[in-house]
Formats: structure tokens, C-alpha cells, sequence
């Protein structure tokens, strides 16, 4: 296949512009994923609704306005970072020193 000079040049062109739409993309996408708040940020919060100095200026931090929306009120924020900590039981090991 032989290309001319501007069929390369237009070449060119449409993957640039395919490329600056991508980072364009993934810059939007990556700054919106990083505003919301989701189901792993319950223990978050917890600390969040808890602290009155933050719920008393709900229309200022847009996190507690989020964290009610998602949760409602504490205890259930509370019980969503409870189920989302990893609890691995501690197993008995006897002791290195024998007891008598």
C-alpha cells in the first residue's frame, strides 16, 4: 500500500484527535469517580455523621450531603463499615511455656 503525503497527514490528524478525546475522557472520568462517595467509604462516614461540627454545615461540605444521602443516619453507615472490614478469627496457639 502506498500512502500520499496527505492521506498520512489525515491519518495523523484523526488519531490525534482520537487520542486528545481519550485523555479529555479519562480526565473527566477519573475526577468524577474521585468526588463520590460509595458503599466502601462507610467507615469514612461514620466519622462524618458523627461529628456535629461537619452535620451542622451540611450545605457547606458537599460529603455530608452525600454520606446522608447514601446512608441516612449514622448507625446504618456504622453497620455498613462493620460488614466491610475483614474479620478473620484468631485461632488458639498454645502457649511456647507449658502451664502447670
Amino acid at each position: 500500500m502506498n500512502f500520499t503525503g496527505s492521506q498520512v497527514q489525515k491519518l495523523l490528524f484523526r488519531l490525534s484527535i482520537l487520542f486528545i478525546l481519550g485523555i479529555i475522557f479519562l480526565i473527566f472520568n477519573i475526577r468524577n469517580q474521585n468526588q463520590k462517595i460509595t458503599k466502601g467509604d462507610a467507615c469514612l462516614c461514620t466519622e462524618i455523621l458523627n461529628t456535629p461540627t461537619l452535620t451542622d454545615n451540611e450545605n457547606k461540605i458537599p460529603s455530608v450531603r452525600q454520606c446522608q444521602k447514601l446512608f441516612k443516619d449514622f448507625n446504618s453507615a456504622h453497620d455498613a463499615c462493620i460488614e466491610s472490614v475483614p474479620f478473620q478469627p484468631v485461632t488458639p496457639t498454645q502457649d511456647s511455656v507449658d502451664t502447670i
